[in-house]
């Protein structure tokens, strides 16, 4: 008797613990769906361009054809910058002086309709002959034109070009109110410096965001990496140009390549103490949208497309430089950092990890001519620098730092030939942003 009564007891239990296992499931379930729901979304990507020219200096194309230009080929932001000026106040660009000016000119009419394009006749500035000129829009009269939010933007600003002796100094001012004239400096590092300083004053004075970028390093050979790596305010340097005939992305037998100067310039500021990272961006510097232009150009990581938002992502280093290669992620952390493509069917990919090691061969060959004079403007550099220390074939990868590298930073290079006719044999290729690891000690103050 004492067993049959034990069964039903036990029965009991089990069907109460079936009833409240059912009965605690959808809590369960509600818990992990509020746990999914307060997952933050990744934030966005967005493609943009901050180097271009138009007619309101030496590029071929009006305006408003540069802004459709890039919002039709899936852009989010440009910023436009013309030499020495802003997109404001009245200007009469000549033509004639840039080829197919006139059939530019009657396309630009029927785009925008004959009666808003205004000529008249003036004299050429270098010939005095009667030359037809067009009246271009300012900026703050077009933009609403083309601006969406949340799709796409553009961004006023300017390219200060300047020279400092025979060296030719060019910074992208992002952001600007107010033209910024060149400085004319003694030396290249005084320019630099001053372009930073200039961009920052406005900055703070106006309380709006604002960035400085060194443009093209190797433009007419004119900024060395002793130079650049020595400013201490240095936060962003052009590593690729869609004009390589001009600039010298790749270097020559004297120069060292756009790349290089990076890996040299990082290394030796993160052996320093009181240098920060510098981070690369690959820009198209368009002059006419027929040639080259959207070779080149960042994708940047950040809440909202806003000037704010973009430049603040800038500069915690949270975007990538691309020539066709598109990411889906590009994650750094103190000691990792990873990559992951966004594949394109039918092509393949290598990720190298490419960094310098603390501790490295700093001696460098000077660079002579025939005559044993010294050839500027920048001097050989040990192998150590920019060394690749990892490579994976595939779309995913990541690299664990051992602690004794001085950075690390991913190069994605792809099977897609980069047409290009100057750079035969290259890639669509893209880079990310390099990752501080070693860092020496503070000096210590009297």
């Amino acid at each position: 008797m004492q067993e049959n009564r034990s069964r039903p007891i036990k029965s009991l239990r089990r069907r109460g613990f079936l009833a409240a296992a059912i009965l605690l499931v959808p809590a369960i379930l509600g818990l992990a769906g509020v746990a999914a729901a307060a997952a933050p979304a990744p934030l966005p990507w967005w493609k943009g361009n901050v180097h271009l020219h138009s007619r309101w200096s030496d590029g071929a194309d009006f305006p408003e054809v540069v802004a459709a230009w890039y919002k039709d080929r899936g852009y989010h932001f440009i910023a436009v910058t013309d030499h020495n000026r802003l997109q404001e106040g009245e200007y009469w660009s000549a033509l004639a002086r840039q080829p197919r000016d006139n059939e530019r000119l009657e396309q630009y009419r029927k785009w925008l309709g004959g009666a808003a394009v205004q000529t008249r006749e003036q004299p050429d500035p270098k010939t005095g002959k009667p030359v037809v000129a067009v009246r271009l829009t300012p900026l703050a009269d077009y933009r609403a034109k083309f601006e969406q939010p949340g799709r796409f933007i553009i961004i006023p600003g300017e390219e200060i070009t300047d020279a400092a002796g025979k060296s030719a100094v060019h910074s992208g001012a992002l952001g600007l109110a107010e033209v910024i004239p060149p400085l004319k400096p003694a030396t290249v590092q005084e320019a630099i410096q001053g372009h930073i300083r200039a961009v920052r004053d406005q900055a703070e004075r106006l309380k709006q965001p604002m960035l400085a970028i060194l443009n093209h390093p190797n433009f007419r050979a004119g900024v060395p990496v002793e130079d650049l790596q020595a400013v201490p305010d240095l936060e962003f340097v052009e590593i690729m140009n869609s004009l390589p005939s001009d600039v010298e992305n790749t270097g020559d037998e004297n120069l060292l390549s756009h790349e290089r100067i990076w890996d040299a310039a990082l290394a030796w500021r993160l052996s320093q103490p009181g240098f920060g990272v510098i981070y690369g961006l690959a820009t198209d510097d368009s002059h006419d949208l027929a040639a080259r232009s959207g070779g080149g150009w960042i994708m940047v990581r950040a809440k909202s497309l806003t000037p704010q938002a973009l430049f603040a992502a800038m500069k915690a280093g949270d975007f990538y430089s691309t020539t066709g290669v598109r990411l889906n992620d590009a994650r750094r952390t103190p000691r990792e950092l990873a990559v992951e493509v966004d594949p394109e069917p039918g092509v393949t990919y290598t990720i190298q990890f490419i960094g310098t090691l603390a501790g490295y061969d700093r001696s460098r060959e000077q660079d002579k001519d025939e005559k044993g004079k010294l050839l500027p403007p920048t001097k050989r550099y040990s192998p150590d620098i920019g060394k690749v220390l990892r490579e994976v074939a595939g779309t995913k990868a990541a690299y664990q730092a051992a602690g004794n590298e001085l950075y690390v930073r991913a190069r994605i290079v792809s099977s897609k030939p980069k047409k290009d006719p100057d750079v035969p044999g290259f890639f669509e290729t893209a880079w990310t942003q390099p990752l501080a690891i070693s860092r020496p000690a503070p000096a210590a103050s009297n």
